[in-house]
């Protein structure tokens, strides 16, 4: 189980950027900190796809649909924790404002 980050910010216009990486994405956390976000949230997650379930859950958002494969099963990479910074996905939602948030 791996832990998962929420980062936020709004910039002068009050557009608000987030994004969501998991802990070990040094590359992402550079990016956030460069662009001024700040960690809002955070959570502990199997893989991608119960992360992204979590953090849907967490924002109000509806249900997550996972990528499916062609029997329609989830893909198992993003169902198990994978090692390696390599394999370290991020979200990045921009352009929203912050008065809608």
């Amino acid at each position: 189980m791996r832990k998962w980050e929420l980062w936020s910010g709004t910039d002068d216009d009050g557009i608000a950027s987030d994004t969501f990486f998991r802990e070990d994405n040094d590359r992402a956390r550079r990016l956030a900190l460069a662009e001024g976000l700040t960690l809002v949230w955070s959570t502990f997650a199997e893989g991608t796809n119960d992360a992204m379930r979590t953090l849907r859950v967490h924002m109000g958002w509806e249900e997550y649909k996972p990528m499916l494969q062609a029997d329609g099963t989830p893909y198992p990479e993003d169902e198990a924790d994978k090692d390696g910074a390599e394999y370290s996905p991020s979200i990045t939602v921009q352009g929203r404002s912050a008065i809608n948030r």
